[in-house]
């Protein structure tokens, strides 16, 4: 086999390796029947921090890379308002990366889950789960048990 064939394919092979193997990471914050894991939101809150399960992904090359997130939790809504589930990267304005709408009213809580995909840059990044209440004021929104898994 030629040297110059040979040279490409170990640089195209070593380039291929250098990329570090996905990984995957969970964060649930869960607590049973116990319902001491509730919260809850109102339109007039605005954007809410998903508490208890956000997650650091240090991007170790120097491109930015995908991570796909898998959301779940036990929901609820009042009728006529809606629950929107956003992202924030360090601390930023929360952004959507997959569908918006987390659960519209039903007779009872649900479990809810959604897929995104973020793009992480370089570094050490936080990845914050948000959540909002769309609808008039005085709606409410409520969270139980919530899990964040994330292939990054």
């Amino acid at each position: 086999m030629n040297t110059r064939i040979i040279t490409a394919l170990a640089l195209t092979i070593a380039a291929a390796g250098a990329q570090a193997a996905q990984t995957t990471r969970s964060a649930c914050s869960v607590d049973g029947s116990g319902g001491g894991n509730v919260v809850s939101a109102h339109p007039e809150n605005g954007w809410v921090a998903v508490s208890g399960i956000s997650r650091v992904l240090n991007n170790t090359t120097g491109v930015a890379k995908q991570a796909y997130v898998t959301f779940t939790a036990d929901a609820g809504v009042d009728a006529d308002a809606e629950l929107r589930l956003a992202f924030s990267i360090d601390g930023g304005s929360p952004f959507y990366a997959g569908p918006q709408n987390l659960a519209n009213t039903q007779q009872f809580w649900a479990s809810r889950s959604t897929v995104a995909v973020l793009s992480i840059p370089p570094g050490s990044h936080t990845i914050q789960p948000m959540w909002h209440v769309n609808g008039a004021n005085g709606k409410l929104g409520i969270l139980d048990d919530r899990c964040m898994i994330v292939t990054f």
